[in-house]
């Protein structure tokens, strides 16, 4: 099974978590990665950020638990894999939506875009 095709199943089941009753109704966004799934997406490493910025593009769901993921999760999956190459500017934190297009942006700025021809852009150091 390829990486894309791992991604996705992983995401499948973080989707899932994030849709838990205790974890919607939790006010840490921290509660959003405290499942396997998360972990298995971070330990894929610098080759997993173009698929966490595919998502970004993916269709708004009135769906809680992609709202979570998107809105809390995917930032902290960045953080995590990019380690200190990605900080959220202090004047941006707290804002998530603003978060959200920094966090895009980077992405984008720094190679690791989604759709080149072989529809991955990875970063090369």
């Amino acid at each position: 099974m390829g990486l894309e095709d791992r991604f996705n199943q992983a995401l499948e089941r973080w989707i899932a978590h994030c849709g838990s009753p205790n974890i919607q109704a939790s006010s840490s966004a921290l509660s959003a990665i405290t499942c396997y799934a998360y972990k298995q997406i971070v330990e894929m490493g610098l080759e997993a950020l173009p698929l966490i910025r595919e998502v970004y593009d993916r269709a708004t769901f009135d769906d809680g638990a992609f709202s979570t993921l998107r809105l809390h999760g995917l930032v902290l999956a960045v953080r995590e894999i990019a380690g200190d190459d990605f900080k959220i500017p202090i004047e941006l934190q707290g804002n998530m939506p603003a978060v959200e297009e920094y966090t895009k942006r980077w992405l984008d700025e720094n190679g690791y875009g989604y759709g080149s021809d072989d529809g991955h852009i990875f970063h090369s150091e």
